[in-house]
């Protein structure tokens, strides 16, 4: 005859792998266990959106900053700071074309750049008047942030390309005639 102990259960031993989610590819958490060889996934959904909360903007001598929204595939909004960080271009608050970049971080991998272009502030015309086969036009200098200033004109009223002349008149002018129409 024999006696034998209790021998005690080793219990389960995991190990989780990740592999990060990018924009149009699913990420998954796999936990495996090293004793019983069973395993389980998490899906991780693939960032599918990223917007700013407006891609235009009109001079103001302001730093501008939009909102930056992040969804997954599944409408999820994803959390800044801990799945993604934003970056604004330095001087967003001169006229052109400025770039925000949005870094996934965490579960995420990947960059994602997008624009906001700040436009001068208008103007408006102070003065038409018509002359022979053309027209002459006075408008409201903008002190900041503009180096010229355009004018379109067009036969018709809903400025198709066809129809639609464009003229650029000189820095620092806030006059012009346009000559040779029918």
């Amino acid at each position: 005859s024999y006696t034998e102990r209790t021998i005690p259960a080793t219990g389960h031993k995991y190990v989780t792998t990740t592999v990060a989610a990018s924009m149009g590819k699913n990420g998954a958490v796999t936990t495996t266990c090293k004793v019983c060889k069973k395993k389980s996934q998490t899906t991780i959904y693939a960032p599918k959106t990223v917007a700013l909360s407006k891609t235009e903007g009109v001079y103001n001598g302001k730093q501008q900053e939009p909102k930056v929204t992040v969804k997954d595939s599944k409408g999820k909004n994803l959390s800044k700071g801990r799945d993604y960080t934003i970056t604004y271009q330095k001087d967003m608050k001169k006229v052109g074309k400025h770039t925000v970049t949005v870094t996934f971080k965490g579960s995420y991998r990947g960059t994602v750049q997008m624009y906001l272009a700040i436009n001068p502030k208008g103007t408006s015309l102070s003065k038409a008047t018509p002359a022979e086969k053309g027209f002459d036009l006075k408008w409201k200098k903008q002190a900041k942030e503009v180096s010229s200033y355009e004018v379109a004109y067009s036969t018709s009223s809903k400025f198709t390309p066809r129809s639609t002349e464009v003229v650029t008149a000189g820095k620092g002018k806030t006059s012009m005639s346009v000559t040779g129409l029918k």
